[in-house]
């Protein structure tokens, strides 16, 4: 039934059921024929549903509101949740916002790994496979998750970082990409976490050590510099560019990783050229052990927010150390040539902290550590020295196929 008719049809039920509610003091909502009621309260009131014989049933005031507008209800289909249970509505959980299924999200992730596993034809064929005996076995696979990455969009926002994740891999992999919202008009997104005490932020930084690399680059010689990466899955680290390319726009001859004696450097790649493009790097690695990795989330971190950045800092006459700075976000600049978006922080994050990660309080990566910046004051006024990162969703924009087919390549402009 078109939700459009229905509310034509069911303009005097509803007018009746919303007097009914409000005396009752609930809420009713309805899509098409489906009724929603919520409340506050422990339970809903018998007017609007009943126990009976140990099975649940209309209350006898909204029965008879029902029957004489001539509609029956569906008893069969009638359910009750506790804000401790999953709320489900018309194929959508409303416990505290509303949000789709993990199961359409899975659909979503599973088509999207078949298709960039065993190529388009084969993901198609399985998919009708799978549709049989449906009215949509004609349909293309690139077209359903298309739509099925619209409704996520629709439901959650286009600024939602997990549909943003999701419709990168799809346009890694399709002709016709998904538009997005480009980080230079991205806002800020909230972090529900509460503020880790000082305690926390090693927490995390004891949890990531492993995963975070002391590299030294150079010409074969002893004039070496340092920096820092980090694994972020499938023996890819995350750096700055500038780690791997020379400011004349040479690749370092050699890459050499100073803190994994059992990790082998097997490519590098950058997309950082001359001061052009994101500053961002990636070293292909293989090892015989496992090697942890970080997680990443595709957020902009909000003005005031808690941050760390974790790295190996240069420090003259010492040993390589591992580091965490902590300090807040200071601003969300944007280069007006280049339109790059960067995350402006407050603690000064020093040499070789380029390529260090950048995490927020629930331990994610949002930004990739790397230029620290000293602010020019007027005469006798001391400067002030602030670190930069670039958001972590510019990595992807850099290697758009690395999550697709596993292929470190730079994406042409």
């Amino acid at each position: 039934m078109s939700p459009l008719i229905s509310n034509l049809v069911c303009r005097g039920l509803d007018n009746e059921i919303m007097q009914l509610s409000r005396k009752v003091k609930v809420r009713y909502t309805r899509y098409a024929d489906d009724m929603t009621f919520s409340t506050n309260r422990a339970t809903l009131p018998n007017e609007i549903v009943t126990s009976k014989s140990l099975t649940l049933a209309p209350g006898d005031e909204i029965q008879r509101i029902v029957q004489e507008h001539r509609f029956e209800f569906q008893s069969e289909k009638g359910r009750v949740r506790s804000r401790r249970e999953r709320q489900e509505v018309t194929g959508l959980t409303v416990n505290q916002f509303p949000n789709v299924l993990r199961s359409r999200i899975r659909q979503i992730e599973r088509g999207l790994y078949a298709w960039a596993k065993f190529g388009y034809s084969p993901a198609q064929s399985f998919f009708q496979e799978q549709c049989k005996g449906e009215d949509r076995i004609d349909a293309d696979l690139e077209s359903v998750l298309r739509g099925r990455l619209a409704f996520v969009s629709m439901v959650r926002g286009v600024t939602d970082t997990l549909f943003r994740k999701l419709a990168r891999r799809f346009n890694g992999l399709s002709a016709n990409p998904i538009k997005l919202m480009s980080l230079t008009d991205l806002p800020p997104c909230r972090l529900t976490a509460s503020v880790p005490s000082r305690r926390g932020w090693e927490l995390w930084r004891a949890r990531y050590e492993s995963a975070i690399v002391h590299i030294l680059v150079g010409e074969g010689t002893d004039d070496e510099a340092s920096g820092s990466a980090f694994h972020i899955g499938h023996g890819i680290l995350a750096t700055a560019g500038h780690n791997i390319v020379r400011t004349d726009g040479d690749r370092y001859s050699t890459t050499l990783l100073g803190t994994h004696s059992d990790v082998a450097v097997v490519r590098t790649e950058a997309s950082w050229k001359h001061g052009d493009g994101p500053d961002v790097g990636a070293i292909e690695v293989s090892t015989t052990k496992r090697m942890p990795s970080i997680p990443t989330q595709y957020r902009l971190p909000e003005v005031g927010e808690a941050v760390a950045a974790i790295g190996f800092p240069t420090i003259p006459c010492r040993d390589k150390t591992h580091v965490m700075h902590t300090g807040t976000v200071e601003a969300l600049p944007v280069c007006y040539r280049t339109k790059q978006r960067f995350i402006q922080v407050s603690f000064q994050s020093g040499g070789g902290m380029s390529g260090g990660c950048l995490i927020d309080r629930a331990g994610f990566v949002i930004g990739i550590m790397v230029e620290n910046v000293f602010m020019t004051q007027g005469e006798g006024v001391p400067s002030k020295a602030y670190g930069q990162a670039i958001p972590i969703e510019c990595f992807d924009d850099a290697f758009p196929r690395l999550w697709v087919n596993g292929k470190l390549e730079v994406e042409k402009p």
